[in-house]
């Protein structure tokens, strides 16, 4: 039983990995840059796991966005923004594992491992090379409880925004972000290639959106439990 199901009772359903359809609606017109909102099922899954008014601990390694710190307040007891892209931002030119590990070597304290019961990478990952996913999966993994979650967002369309897109959370299962105005060539990480830099964890659901964004729901599994009677050693 998963760090969040044990507080929904007999009730959880147990974790299957499903291929579903979201959808993408904009918003607004003219010369205005458009809004755009996305149904996340991914989002919907992990907030479906949580308990409002929980003592979670979650990392969000998107910017500080306001309206998101005060949604998920509601179910957690602390969300830490790590605003990862703006630091690598302002390491440039440089590039590499190195850059990875002092990024995020604030936001994982390697005295207190396996602190976070969910961890939001948004699509954040699209935008490292291998070597830096790799670097950057083991991180994350680490820091994460058995039964705790972490979500990605990858892209498998020919091009992708020119950089990480701002999710605002609308609802439990629905995000908004502004319609990119520029785009470039998406690495396409096929999911053997996550799987290899994720290996301490496992998909729990994956969702394929019409965007052609998939949604990975990552999730750390619980050690078994000791049956009783069972002699060690």
């Amino acid at each position: 039983m998963s760090l969040f199901r044990r507080f929904l009772g007999p009730q959880g359903k147990q974790a299957r990995q499903g291929q579903r359809r979201g959808t993408e609606e904009p918003e607004g017109a003219g010369g205005e840059r458009q809004a755009v909102r996305l149904r996340s099922l991914a989002l919907g899954t992990l907030f479906s796991h949580l308990v409002p008014g929980g003592a979670y601990e979650f990392l969000d390694l998107g910017p500080a966005i306001g309206p998101n710190v005060e949604f998920l307040s509601h179910y957690v007891r602390s969300v830490r923004v790590g605003d990862l892209w703006a630091t690598l931002r302002a390491t440039a030119p440089t590039s590499g594992p190195e850059r990875i590990e002092r990024a995020l070597e604030p936001l994982i304290d390697p005295g207190s491992p396996q602190r976070y019961h969910g961890i939001l990478t948004w699509d954040l990952l699209n935008y490292l090379d291998r070597e830096e996913l790799k670097t950057a999966a083991t991180a994350l993994s680490r820091a994460l409880r058995p039964g705790g979650y972490l979500l990605a967002l990858i892209y498998y369309s020919a091009q992708m925004p020119a950089e990480p897109l701002r999710y605002r959370i609308l609802d439990t299962d629905t995000v908004g972000h502004e319609a990119p105005q520029i785009r470039r060539p998406a690495p396409r990480y096929p999911q053997r290639t996550l799987n290899m830099a994720f290996s301490e964890l496992a998909i729990d659901r994956s969702y394929l959106l019409k965007t052609g964004l998939q949604e990975y729901l990552f999730v750390r599994p619980e050690p078994p439990r000791e049956e009783p009677g069972t002699p060690i050693g």
